[in-house]
């Protein structure tokens, strides 16, 4: 009979070894020797995503962080809620007890049952759990979201996109971290469902992330970061292969340029810029605001120091900072050059430092270099006593101004608030405190005599006599108007203003005997003024 030709059937351990080694080939199965032992272990496939994609976390990529947010804003209406970067996306959990007519919501925290089939399904499929999870989603296949962590969503999310930091995600897209708005295809994607890009004036316009990558890179390589701002990452060894062709000194001099930027905004990427030893150079820096003019004098100080009201304060009193910490701010400002004002009050310390002489802070703040400070102060809190006292005596020089007894009654009383809100007074030397107390008795005598005109003892003799005498001292010592001025006016009794004459005392008109005469006169006493 004719041979038979047909080819005989392949032994199954052919078989087996030809599938084994196609399954090697695609990544499905691992050969792990171990000795004399070869192991065959189930295998993992990696996707292969570009490096700059892979700052999303896990293996997701740009497509699938757009798909999740459209899946949020479709749940919540709005971007609102992830502004606080915590919200992670929840995992799926499968409930048999839930079907799709159920109108209750339920929270899975631990469901007993379901344990219970996930342990009998991995008995029966212990060589495959790619099998026993086909099992339990045949067993049950509807699906339910894990409202622990949903921040009470009400809509389901994919599986691949359990436990994406969504929130975190979210954040550093809008400033800047991560390299989307920066690419206009990706940003046009986003716009596509109205993406919050939050404040613009927030943002980083050098991908801060993949820089950092790339300076941590040339500070292992280099062992610093003084690059060359037209220097491109090579593509061999040692440098990182994801790496090449990066140009890494344009991102490194943008970095210097955002210095103020960084500062005032980010400040934990300036702690990751330290831990490179990233060098600085302050003359690159760029204002915050290009548009801004240039600070002051005045506000270089503010925004180094702080307000002076705080900042020149010596003996802090106990419990103040806790105050104002509780009941501020007081303005409301997110620019970091204006740190002080957000917590700056006067009423705070208004107390202190009038204990410790201070009259006239508008006063204080113009002398020692703040003007827009002293105008400010003296909008909010009117005029400064020494400008009162000035308006006042020009008011009282006028002698076109006809006072009757109330009006002159009201100016004695204004005079003598100023009188003694000026004892203890350290805001001016003593020469400038004399003279303006020498003009507020003189002008307070003129409203006591009715008559103009001369020094503080020429007011005296015509209220009091040609024949007082001054506190006992040296004839050429300046009378001292340090007293408290609380005016009663004296009682007159009968005969007491007989004119010195009749009691048998000589006038002399001179005047250096006058001077003596009054060698021994005490105004505190004579007036009652303490």
């Amino acid at each position: 009979p004719p041979e038979d030709e047909s080819t005989p059937p392949p032994l199954l351990n052919e078989t087996l070894a030809k599938m084994a080694k196609t399954a090697e080939e695609f990544g499905i199965i691992e050969k792990r020797v171990e000795g004399d032992d070869v192991r065959v272990v189930k295998g993992k496939r990696s996707k292969t995503v570009p490096w700059f994609n892979d700052d999303f976390g896990g293996d997701w990529v740009f497509e699938d962080v757009v798909e999740a947010l459209t899946l949020y804003k479709s749940f919540h209406g709005d971007f609102s809620n992830l502004t606080h970067g915590e919200f992670v996306v929840p995992l799926q959990t499968i409930d048999s007890e839930m079907n799709e007519f159920d109108e209750f919501d339920y929270e899975l925290d631990f469901d007993l049952d379901a344990s219970e089939r996930a342990a009998a399904a991995l008995s029966r499929f212990d060589s495959s759990e790619a099998s026993m999870a086909e099992d339990v989603v045949e067993a049950d296949p509807l699906q339910t979201v894990d409202v622990a962590n949903s921040d009470k969503a009400d809509g389901t999310w994919p599986e691949h996109l359990g436990e994406m930091p969504l929130g975190n995600i979210f954040t550093r897209i809008r400033d800047g971290s991560l390299e989307v708005k920066h690419l206009p295809e990706r940003k046009a994607k986003l716009d596509e469902i109205d993406f919050d890009w939050g404040d613009p004036k927030h943002f980083l316009d050098v991908p801060f992330e993949k820089a950092m990558c790339a300076m941590y890179a040339y500070y292992l390589v280099r062992g610093d970061m003084f690059v060359e701002e037209d220097f491109v990452m090579p593509d061999e060894e040692p440098w990182p292969e994801a790496l090449a062709g990066y140009e890494i000194g344009k991102a490194v001099k943008r970095v210097r340029e955002l210095q103020n930027f960084l500062e005032a905004y980010h400040v934990e990427k300036v702690g990751l810029l330290r831990m490179v030893d990233f060098i600085w150079f302050p003359s690159l820096a760029h204002p915050i605001d290009p548009n801004e003019s240039e600070m002051t004098p005045e506000f270089l100080q503010l925004t180094a120091m702080g307000h002076p009201d705080y900042a020149h304060m010596r003996d802090i009193p106990m419990g103040l900072p806790e105050k104002i910490i509780a009941d501020g701010p007081y303005f409301d400002t997110d620019d970091p050059k204006l740190w002080w004002r957000r917590w700056h009050n006067w009423d705070y310390v208004k107390d202190h430092w009038y204990e410790l002489g201070r009259r006239d802070n508008a006063f204080v703040l113009r002398v020692n270099g703040y003007p827009q400070m002293a105008r400010e102060h003296e909008e909010k809190y009117g005029p400064g006593l020494f400008q009162q006292i000035e308006e006042t005596l020009k008011e009282l020089e006028d002698d076109t101004v006809k006072r009757d007894a109330e009006q002159k009654a009201a100016m004695l009383e204004k005079l003598k608030y100023f009188r003694a809100e000026m004892i203890g007074c350290t805001d001016l030397n003593f020469e400038a405190l004399d003279k303006i107390l020498e003009d507020i008795d003189t002008q307070l005598l003129t409203l006591m005599t009715g008559k103009k005109g001369g020094s503080v003892n020429d007011q005296l003799e015509a209220a009091l006599g040609p024949n007082y005498q001054m506190r006992e001292g040296d004839e050429d010592e300046e009378v001292d108007y340090e007293y408290e001025y609380e005016y009663e006016e004296e009682e007159e009794e009968e005969g007491s203003s007989e004119p010195a004459a009749a009691n048998g005392e000589d006038v002399d008109e001179d005047e250096e005997e006058e001077q003596e005469d009054v060698d021994d006169f005490d105004i505190n006493a004579s007036l009652r003024l303490r």
